[in-house]
């Protein structure tokens, strides 16, 4: 009798961790699936060479008008 229950209550341990660990083991595969899906998002919204010489380029002309601006306000002084 006392070895029957000791082997029902194991079953029902050992059902409840394996139940637990296969719970564990989904939602780590779920989050390995969310990582990489990020990790292709990324990898496509890089900036391209091209992307980012054109705004380069905007900025530097921005920035030599603001250095003519500030000549031209020097001169005046």
């Amino acid at each position: 009798m006392d070895q029957t229950l000791i082997n029902w209550l194991a079953l029902i341990l050992t059902g409840a961790m394996s139940w637990f660990l296969k719970s564990l083991w989904q939602s780590n595969n779920r989050l390995k699936n969310a990582f990489h899906s990020i990790e292709l998002m990324m990898a496509i919204e890089y900036v391209t060479q091209a992307d980012l010489a054109r705004n380069n380029n905007h900025i530097n002309k921005k920035l030599i008008q603001i250095l003519e601006t500030l000549e031209a306000k020097a001169d005046k002084a």
